[in-house]
């Protein structure tokens, strides 16, 4: 008996050491008839302004087919409060992907400042075309400014690892 609770023990932590490296960026669970559900989760991109990032993370479920939407999380995390955004852009350098209707689910303060936090909705054809390139830009637009974020090194690292492991499937 003590010889099946050590093997099984090794067999979890080997399992996952394994699988720690994708397990950082994001998360996939089985949902039954809808398939897979995944969870990439957020993104460090800095903006050419100092001190200010926007950390998107998204939300969405595939079997077989792209037929369904996603959801776009967005934090803005640095010394000026988002009360609202007209906009938020994705782009890979041949393509240009806008979200509309977004929506401002919560500002809140921060060590740097604030962070205010939106939600808004895309295809996942759109979502996938976006991966498929290793580095893509966000641009959030409103009525004071507009500001264009760059991926982190981190950023660029989980895009890539998220493209082989998720969206080539697609």
């Amino acid at each position: 008996m003590p010889q099946a609770i050590l093997v099984t023990l090794c067999v979890f932590i080997c399992t996952g050491l394994v699988a720690g490296g994708s397990a950082r960026f994001y998360s996939a669970f089985f949902v039954g008839e809808e398939g897979m559900q995944y969870f990439i989760k957020p993104l460090i991109f800095k903006s050419q302004q100092k001190g200010e990032e926007a950390l998107p993370d998204f939300t969405f479920r595939y079997k077989n087919e792209i037929k369904d939407s996603a959801i776009v999380n967005i934090s803005i995390e640095g010394p000026e409060l988002y009360k609202e955004i007209d906009g938020i852009a994705f782009s890979n350098g041949d393509e240009q992907y806008e979200l509309s209707e977004v929506k401002l689910l919560y500002n809140s303060g921060s060590k740097s400042g604030y962070v205010s936090r939106f939600t808004a909705k895309c295809s996942l054809e759109e979502l996938h075309k976006i991966f498929m390139h290793d580095c893509f830009t966000i641009t959030i637009y409103s009525s004071k400014k507009v500001r264009v974020f760059i991926p982190s090194g981190k950023a660029k690292k989980a895009t890539s690892m998220i493209m082989k492991e998720v969206f080539v499937i697609m």
